[in-house]
C-alpha cells in the first residue's frame, strides 16, 4: 500500500535510475513526479543536458513541465529539443543546500498548477532531487492542496511545516528551506506545536485531498533569466506568482 499524506505520496530515497533520472518517485500518481537531475552522477549541481530518449521518456510519462531548482540551467540545445518535445522548463537558480526565496517557491507552485489545470504532468528536480526539490513541492502543496481544507485534516499546515515533518514527508533537508516554505504559506516565522502521531500521517480518504483546479491555461514558455522561471523573451507579458491562487501579467 502507498505510504500517503492525504493523498500525496510520501517521499522515500529511491536507490534506482530511470533514462538517467536517479530518485523518482510521483508525488501525484501521473501528475507531479520528483527526481535527480538528469544524468546527476557526482555531490555537485552540473549544466544539464536532456537527449530525445530522456525527453521521450518525460513524454510518455504525461510531464509537460520542469521545474529545476539546480543552481546552474540546461544547454541550449536541450532547450530547444524540450520545447520541440511541447515541454516547458522554469529555471530557478538555487545554491545546493540553501533556500529558495518565498517568491520562487510561489512562483513556482502556481506554475506548476497552471499545468496541471491544463491536463499536464510536471517535473520537479534540483541535483541530488531531495532538500531543494523537497522545498518546492511542499510549497506547491501548501499553496494548492492544503490551503483550504485545514479544519478537515488531523493537522494544519502550520503544523506541518517543521523541520521534522516536512524532512519526513518531502525530504526538506534544512532549517532555512522550512523557512523559506513557511514564508511562501504565509505561515508565522516558528511552527506551532505539532499533536503527537504516528508515521502515517493521512490518506486521501482522510483528507478529502484533490489539487484546485485553477482556470488557467498551461505555459507554453520555456527556460527564463535565472532564478525566476520567466520566459526567455521579455516581449510580451510575463507571468507571476499570484498569491490568492490565480496568475496575471505584468
Amino acid at each position: 500500500m502507498t505510504d500517503t499524506l492525504y493523498g500525496l505520496n510520501r517521499y522515500n530515497y529511491n536507490p534506482g535510475t530511470e533514462m538517467g533520472f536517479s530518485n523518482f518517485q510521483w508525488v501525484v500518481d501521473g501528475k507531479v513526479a520528483r527526481s535527480s537531475q538528469p544524468g546527476y552522477n557526482s555531490h555537485h549541481d552540473s549544466v544539464q543536458s536532456y537527449s530525445m530518449v530522456q525527453i521521450m521518456f518525460l513524454k510518455l510519462k504525461g510531464i509537460r513541465c520542469i521545474i529545476s531548482a539546480n543552481e546552474l540551467g540546461i544547454t541550449d540545445q536541450s532547450r530547444d529539443l524540450l520545447a520541440g518535445a511541447n515541454i516547458a522548463h522554469h529555471h530557478y537558480s538555487v545554491q545546493d543546500r540553501t533556500a529558495p526565496s518565498a517568491f520562487q517557491l510561489q512562483n513556482a507552485a502556481n506554475t506548476m498548477q497552471q499545468t496541471l489545470a491544463g491536463g499536464g504532468g510536471v517535473l520537479v528536480h534540483c541535483g541530488y532531487g531531495q532538500g531543494r526539490t523537497g522545498a518546492f513541492v511542499a510549497a506547491w502543496a501548501m499553496l494548492h492542496c492544503f490551503a483550504a481544507g485545514d479544519r478537515h485534516r488531523q493537522m494544519s499546515r502550520d503544523e506541518m511545516c517543521n523541520s521534522t515533518f516536512l524532512r519526513a514527508n518531502f525530504g526538506v533537508e534544512h532549517a532555512p528551506q522550512v523557512a523559506a516554505v513557511r514564508a511562501a504559506a504565509a505561515l508565522p516565522a516558528t511552527a506551532a506545536p505539532a499533536p503527537a502521531m504516528g508515521a502515517n500521517f493521512g490518506s486521501a480518504s482522510s483528507g478529502g485531498w484533490a489539487p484546485v483546479n485553477l482556470p488557467l491555461p498551461s505555459p507554453m514558455f520555456n527556460g527564463g533569466p535565472a532564478g525566476l522561471g520567466s520566459p526567455n523573451s521579455t516581449s510580451g507579458p510575463l507571468p507571476f506568482a499570484n498569491f490568492n491562487g490565480g496568475g496575471g501579467s505584468f
